[in-house]
Parts: structure tokens; C-alpha cells; sequence
């Protein structure tokens, strides 16, 4: 199969990525789960989902779209899917509203209370299923890349249950600002690890009884006009 690219040979990524979330969101299951039932290297479908890979081979397409139904065409968004779009009509996009990272607690603390010089002026369109508390952040440091780089747009809920290995954005005491980091949980004790292979040495992060977190991963975006 061969991929339909433009003249520089690049896939259109915010369409594959859009699908393949709409697709995940659908079936209910997590990137993971999906790597698991198509053999399909995590680490592919993760950059797949956030839109940071560049040229994705076809031998990782192909399974993924064999496990939805679909062909080529429709995971790549060139074609509809319209058992996808059926289930797309019974769900509703709300607007996630775009909080400042140094706003998380506030936010949670007194939910639709902060002011509106304290939140950005935008948005984050989502469809997934979310609480009330969602909210959205700008990611800006390459802490967390290749899988979530700087400008991807991060959907929250602290209302979902915690579990290990999840991405959660929490706050620490000495800190002024919230993180986003990955969850390791050993026994009892929570720890917050960044994937950046540059900060491969930096030590854990142990959380205390004064840190909290506030949220975990939902939904991540970029859009790529803004790059």
C-alpha cells in the first residue's frame, strides 16, 4: 500500500492523528491496549496519537486500520468512516477551557471561580468523555518529547481514576507552577518520571504528602498550522 503524501513527502499528521484518536475514543481503549492487539510498537502508536512522527511506516498502519475495519484511505482521513461518524453524531464537543499552568490549583480549588484574565482566551475543542472539571494546558518545555512536544494542547480530568504508568499534570509544593510528567506507582509510593532521553539521568521525583495530583491525561492536540 502506498501512503498518499504532499510533494515534500509527508503525511498529512494532524489527520491521521485526528483519526486515530476519534478511533481510540470510539472503541474505548487506550494506546496501549491498542499496541498490544496489533503488535504494533507502543512508542509508534503514542507518537502516532500525539502527531510527532513525521513519516510513519505503512507496516504500522496497515494493522491498526485492519483492527478498526477500515483501509488505509480512512485511518489516513482521506476517506469517511461511517460507522466512526454514526457514533460521532451521538457525541457532543464541548469546549475544554485552557488554564495557565500556574492556575491548576486555583482551578480545581474553586472550579469555575478564577477570573477570566486568569485563563487564556482559548479554548480546547474536545470530544471525549470528560468531567466538568476538565481543563486544557499549552505544553512548553520538551520534557515529556518525542510524545508530547512543546505546543500540544493536553485535555485533563481529576476526576478519572489514577493508575500506574498514566500521564497526570500534578503540583508540587516547592513549585510554583503544575508538571506534566508520567505516573510510576511502587507499592505505596507515587513517582513522576520525564521521558525526555536528554533528562534520562535525572532522578525520579518522589511525591510527598504536600504535592498533589491534580489530573490525568485524557486527550492530547496539536495543531500543526501553528507549528
Amino acid at each position: 500500500m502506498t501512503l498518499k503524501v504532499d510533494p515534500n513527502g509527508t503525511i498529512t499528521l494532524n489527520d491521521l492523528s485526528s483519526v486515530l484518536n476519534q478511533l481510540l475514543a470510539a472503541k474505548k481503549i487506550k494506546p496501549m491496549e491498542l499496541a498490544r492487539k496489533t503488535n504494533v510498537p507502543q512508542p509508534t502508536i503514542q507518537r502516532i496519537v500525539a502527531g510527532t512522527t513525521t513519516k510513519p511506516h505503512p507496516s504500522s498502519l496497515e494493522p491498526i486500520a485492519k483492527y478498526f475495519s477500515i483501509n488505509m484511505d480512512q485511518l489516513l482521513g482521506l476517506e469517511p468512516i461511517p460507522w466512526l461518524e454514526n457514533i460521532q453524531k451521538r457525541v457532543q464537543a464541548r469546549g475544554i477551557p485552557l488554564v495557565d499552568w500556574s492556575q491548576v490549583t486555583s482551578w480545581l480549588d474553586t472550579f469555575r471561580g478564577i477570573s477570566s484574565n486568569k485563563l487564556s482566551s482559548n479554548v480546547v475543542i474536545s470530544d471525549a468523555n470528560v468531567g466538568k472539571k476538565a481543563f486544557g494546558l499549552i505544553i512548553k518545555d520538551a520534557s515529556m518529547e518525542p510524545l508530547f512536544s512543546i505546543g500540544t494542547k493536553i485535555i485533563i480530568d481529576p476526576e478519572k481514576e489514577i493508575k500506574d504508568r498514566c500521564f497526570v499534570v500534578a503540583k508540587l509544593h516547592e513549585n510554583n507552577e503544575a508538571t506534566f510528567r508520567q505516573l510510576i506507582i511502587d507499592g505505596s509510593n507515587y513517582f513522576l518520571k520525564p521521558l525526555s532521553q536528554e533528562l534520562r539521568e535525572m532522578q525520579v521525583t518522589k511525591l510527598g504528602s504536600n504535592d498533589k495530583i491534580c489530573g490525568i491525561l485524557i486527550q492530547a492536540k496539536r495543531d500543526f498550522d501553528e507549528a
